[in-house]
């Protein structure tokens, strides 16, 4: 492609500590997960029904500690590919279905 391809799912996010509580009830591995600040609109999260606060933990099956974690995973041979996310959300762990979409070049 003669440049670097790299996947997105269209938020914005921060790294942040995971509660002892949440992670006892749980049972997550990790001290740390991605809390979504912000969701793209029209982007690959929107369209899958993320939505600023969740607490992303699990990104295709692989547990989530951070932001670069999660960049680590959007490689370009997860653009057009559904992946399943999972997410805290008030208190309850869910599953998305998502498919990462390419970033576009400025």
């Amino acid at each position: 492609h003669g440049r670097v391809r790299r996947a997105s799912i269209g938020i914005g996010g921060q790294t942040v500590a995971v509660p002892q509580r949440l992670r006892r009830h749980f049972e997550l591995p990790q001290v740390s997960a991605v809390r979504v600040i912000s969701v793209l609109e029209g982007g690959a999260a929107a369209a899958a029904g993320i939505e600023s606060g969740d607490l992303i933990v699990r990104f295709d099956g692989q547990w989530i500690g951070g932001v670069d974690d999660l960049h680590r995973l959007l490689i370009d041979s997860r653009i057009d590919a559904q992946a399943q996310l999972e997410l805290v959300r008030r208190g309850r762990r869910l599953s998305f279905n998502v498919i990462a979409r390419e970033i576009e070049a400025a």
